[in-house]
């Protein structure tokens, strides 16, 4: 497996979690239609799916008033949240300053250790 630069795979992976607030908006702009109350709607996942609900739950809002879009107008926050064995950061060094121990993480970027996972993200510029 070839090593994914962190810079690409740290900006890709906060596009996608932005990507994910569309549905949440559509579901929201059709709760009518759908007979869901949009006030009630959470997320769940683990691993990945996790990070991703929790950013959805904790995030700012991104919706739009001012939009022609009615989707775009509705809130993107989550309500409620339920994860198992989410990444609590996205940092390689915030993770290690909270687990001193922590060795997790690196292969996701094709990396043999959390040392070159750190590099990485230097070079990167974060």
């Amino acid at each position: 497996m070839a090593a994914i630069a962190a810079g690409d795979l740290f900006d890709s992976l906060l596009e996608r979690c932005v990507r994910f607030r569309r549905p949440l908006d559509r579901s929201t702009t059709a709760a009518e239609e759908w007979r869901i109350d949009k006030e009630r709607i959470g997320g769940c996942g683990g691993s990945a799916g996790g990070f991703t609900a929790l950013w959805l739950g904790f995030a700012p809002d991104m919706a739009d008033p001012r939009s022609a879009d009615p989707v775009s107008r509705e809130s993107t926050r989550l309500r409620w949240v339920m994860t198992f064995v989410p990444q609590s950061s996205l940092d390689p060094k915030q993770a290690q300053a909270w687990i001193p121990n922590n060795e997790y993480g690196n292969h996701a970027f094709g990396l043999p250790s959390m040392t070159d996972f750190i590099a990485e993200k230097l070079k990167a510029g974060s």
